[in-house]
């Protein structure tokens, strides 16, 4: 099994967990997967999202595939860090 589909297998029952025991935090979370995708934000406000996650994931649990809560905030933080618009990010670094 790969690293990706261990994941998504960590990530599905997460969401199944939290979807029955949690609705109002399941909505939340789907709603910041969206504002993810449309935002149209600097790249700071972006990165700024993820730290955020990831420090709600951190104090979720310390393992992240063991807590529901925290699999979601790790992959709202994954999610936020990948949309930051890379060539802003590039040329920030001084890349052309």
């Amino acid at each position: 099994m790969s690293f990706q589909s261990t994941r998504g297998h960590h990530l599905r029952s997460a969401l199944d967990t939290v979807q029955c025991f949690f609705p109002k935090i399941f909505r939340s979370y789907q709603r910041s997967r969206s504002l993810a995708r449309i935002a149209a934000l600097p790249t700071e406000a972006f990165l700024a999202q993820a730290d955020r996650y990831d420090a709600a994931a951190q104090f979720c649990d310390a393992d992240p595939s063991g807590n529901p809560l925290a699999v979601l905030f790790r992959d709202l933080a994954d999610r936020w860090r990948c949309r930051a618009p890379s060539r802003q990010i590039a040329h920030e670094r001084g890349a052309a």
